[in-house]
């Protein structure tokens, strides 16, 4: 099977009171994005108040490394904003994306959230 193919799973379950059957569809799109002219900046914003406590800010830790790591690496300033009892910035300004403004990043996002 090609890994772009559209690909269909489905799970049935029989029980004394009924029928149930579980699919899962995947579609991969065939078009591609156009490229990002010009500079952008990107800033997080996360919740770090007491209900996002466990597994909320743990998920929220895992997708803020993603996001970071997947940034445009030209033309790119990002900044990480989080609040909770107060609110807090990684640096004053956004800054330039690059090896060195990631691990600061990844530092951050590691140690706080």
């Amino acid at each position: 099977m090609d890994l772009d193919s559209p690909r269909c799973f489905m799970e049935w379950h029989s029980s004394l009171n009924h029928e149930t059957i579980a699919m899962a569809l995947t579609f991969v799109p065939r078009f591609t994005l156009p490229d990002v002219k010009g500079e952008m900046e990107y800033v997080f914003v996360v919740d770090r108040s007491g209900g996002m406590r466990g597994e909320r800010i743990r998920l929220v830790r895992e997708a803020l490394v993603v996001l970071l790591r997947g940034l445009p690496t030209f033309g790119t300033t990002f900044n990480i904003i989080s609040f909770g009892t107060n609110a807090t910035k990684l640096w004053d300004t956004s800054r330039q994306y690059s090896q060195t403004t990631l691990e600061e990043a990844t530092n951050h996002v590691d140690m706080y959230f």
